[in-house]
């Protein structure tokens, strides 16, 4: 702000040293412009207008009038910035900021919402001036101006005239990824795999390639065509490694190797697609999403030593990552498989301890599992209170009968039968009945 405050002083002293220079109404200009960087945007307003007032045919006046809807656009009102806009192309036909205030009116428009005012005014551009710079813009504007209007055949001719149009155009790569996302977005995967396809064939080494690729192994994906997805995933890897794209394919390759509904499902191989992540990209997000996955593919395979190793090593390595507590949860859980009880237990109380630090379906489960570790223990007395607490204390229904149900297993196993009874029959009442609390709360 120093730089712009002394070439204000500057200029002020021209105006004021010598009023009838002819470099006055350029010293003018020059001081609504400061003041226009320096945010004070209704000064810059009135010194731009004083321009126009005692300077009319001054030939800074198509950029005093431009510099107006400038400072109106930055206060975000765009109603006024239009008016003074649309009087540089007007009263300054051959002014070289035409275009711009064309395109600014445009630019107005839709951030007022005015999406067919917008686009006949961005349209004013590509037919009047399509060899400007902004001409291809304008162009892609135009299509996003319909996408908000959510008309899809408008938007993707306006996509596909950007590219018939300007074939140099530099927005072209994204233009064509833009259009495989259109239909990936609208479930036409098949349709989103061509026009990615189109990227790769057309701008093989624009910026949008890699992703294009990425896309359409997740295209795939999402078809269930797991083994064209893995390849799909795998030439990101091999022609984009240093691409953000790559590690989120290698994760990818992973997720497919462990989808449910992969006729090829395996778990091992699913393993050592999420080991590559951890390995070749360890300091991306993938990671411990990886290192994660490795543990719960590893309890599907009963592996609970694999899967114990890969929680503590979120936890260890990733501390600031989305799933260290899930991590500290699923580590008591394979500590409870590995018959290490006590250490589960203390897991499990250090979420317990700690609530402000965990998510409350977090707390809840971790109730549940230190009842179950407690219950295993044959500590039955301490198991049931501890079930008891999840009704009682965290109403969650998803594990309220589960955890109701098991206290009265545990009394039972006291031989206190009439407290197991209580419990079996607070089930009934609150859970089974169409009067109880849970169907009430559910019929809301």
């Amino acid at each position: 702000m120093g730089k712009y405050s002394s070439a204000i002083d500057a200029m002020n002293k021209v105006v004021s040293g010598y009023p009838e220079s002819k470099l006055v109404d350029d010293a003018k200009y020059r001081i609504a412009w400061c003041m226009y960087k320096m945010q004070d945007y209704n000064s810059s307003i009135k010194m731009a207008k004083s321009i126009l007032e005692q300077y009319k045919n001054s030939d800074v006046a198509d950029q005093a009038l431009f510099l107006i809807g400038e400072s109106y656009f930055a206060m975000k009102n765009y109603k006024e910035a239009v008016n003074y806009y649309i009087r540089v192309p007007k009263e300054y036909p051959e002014s070289i900021l035409r275009t711009r205030a064309y395109f600014k009116v445009a630019d107005s428009y839709y951030n007022m919402g005015m999406y067919e005012q917008s686009i006949a005014a961005y349209r004013e551009i590509v037919d009047r001036y399509p060899a400007d710079e902004l001409a291809d813009d304008a162009q892609y504007s135009i299509a996003q101006a319909y996408d908000r209007q959510g008309k899809s055949a408008e938007t993707i001719s306006a996509y596909k005239t950007l590219l018939r149009m300007f074939p140099n155009s530099e927005l072209c790569p994204d233009v064509q990824l833009e259009l495989g996302n259109y239909n990936s977005e609208r479930k036409n995967y098949a349709q989103a795999i061509l026009e990615y396809q189109a990227v790769l064939d057309t701008y093989p080494n624009s910026s949008a390639a890699p992703l294009a690729q990425y896309n359409i192994g997740i295209s795939y994906k999402l078809l269930g065509s797991y083994g064209q997805a893995i390849s799909a995933f795998e030439k990101v890897i091999d022609r984009y490694g240093q691409s953000p794209s790559a590690s989120k394919a290698a994760f990818e390759i992973g997720q497919c190797w462990s989808a449910k509904n992969n006729s090829d499902r395996d778990l091992r191989k699913a393993i050592s697609a999420y080991e590559r992540v951890v390995r070749s990209y360890p300091r991306m997000v993938e990671a411990p999403r990886a290192l994660f996955f490795i543990g719960q593919a590893s309890e599907e395979l009963s592996d609970w030593q694999k899967a114990l190793d890969s929680y503590d090593a979120v936890m260890r390595n990733y501390p600031e990552s989305e799933f260290v507590q899930q991590s500290q949860l699923m580590k008591g859980r394979a500590l409870h498989q590995l018959k290490r009880y006590n250490e589960a237990i203390n897991v499990y109380n250090e979420i317990l301890n700690n609530t402000q630090k965990y998510k409350k379906d977090i707390i809840a489960t971790a109730q549940l599992y230190k009842a179950e570790s407690l219950y295993d223990t044959g500590q039955y007395e301490k198991a049931a209170e501890a079930y008891l607490r999840i009704p009682l204390v965290y109403s969650d229904p998803d594990l309220d009968i589960y955890a109701l149900s098991r206290a009265g297993d545990s009394y039972e196993k006291l031989g206190r039968s009439k407290d197991a009874a209580t419990w079996y029959r607070k089930i009934i009442k609150d859970y089974a009945d169409k009067g109880g609390k849970y169907n009430k709360a559910k019929e809301k």
